[in-house]
């Protein structure tokens, strides 16, 4: 609460328009518990994809959308999402989309 007064306070640099605390009952909660709010109990290790699995699943969205991909666009996609799934199918989606 102390970080977020002081942000609210010191306006020169951050602009706190609101603060949402989410799925606690009490502040009480977020101080004493580590449990969180969103009923996570288990970390899941993704990991990231190889440039032949972005390449794999790029000609998945290929096949889905009949939008082909040059070879430049698809060492692109890996470079700029350097493997991470969950941007690697959002560009996808939004290059084929778009």
């Amino acid at each position: 609460m102390h970080s977020i007064r002081n942000a609210s306070h010191s306006r020169e640099g951050h602009y706190l328009k609101s603060v949402i605390l989410v799925g606690v009952s009490n502040i009480l909660c977020i101080i004493s518990d580590n449990a969180s709010p969103f009923n996570i109990t288990d970390n899941l290790e993704v990991p990231y994809f190889t440039k032949d699995e972005v390449f794999v699943l790029l000609e998945q969205h290929e096949k889905e959308t009949g939008q082909l991909f040059e070879e430049r666009v698809k060492h692109n996609a890996y470079r700029i999402t350097a493997g991470q799934p969950g941007l690697v199918n959002g560009f996808a989606k939004k290059l084929t989309e778009d």
